[in-house]
C-alpha cells in the first residue's frame, strides 16, 4: 500500500506551556478537524500518550466547542484553544 498524506497536524503551545496538537485528516473527499491533547490521567502502558477529538473548526478568536471544552475540563486543561 502506497503512502498517502492525508492532512497534517501542528504542534502548539498555550501560554502556560503545555505542548498539544491540532489540524485535519481528509477522509472520503471530506475534511475533519482534530485536536490531539495529552492524556493526563494515563494509568498503564496501554492508555494512548494523546487523545484526539473532534473538532468544530472556527476561526481565529471564536470558543471550542462543547465537547473539546468538557474534555479539556475534564483533564484540567481549561485553557488550550482549539
Amino acid at each position: 500500500m502506497e503512502n498517502k498524506n492525508i492532512g497534517g497536524l501542528w504542534k502548539k503551545t498555550t501560554l502556560q506551556g503545555l505542548e498539544y496538537f491540532s489540524g485535519n485528516v481528509e477522509i472520503g473527499g471530506k475534511k475533519i478537524y482534530i485536536a490531539a491533547f495529552p492524556n493526563n490521567r494515563k494509568q498503564n502502558p496501554k492508555s494512548p500518550d494523546y487523545n484526539i477529538l473532534l473538532s468544530d473548526y472556527k476561526p481565529q478568536g471564536k470558543r471550542a466547542t462543547t465537547e473539546t471544552r468538557s474534555y479539556q475540563e475534564e483533564q484540567g486543561n481549561e485553557d488550550i484553544p482549539v
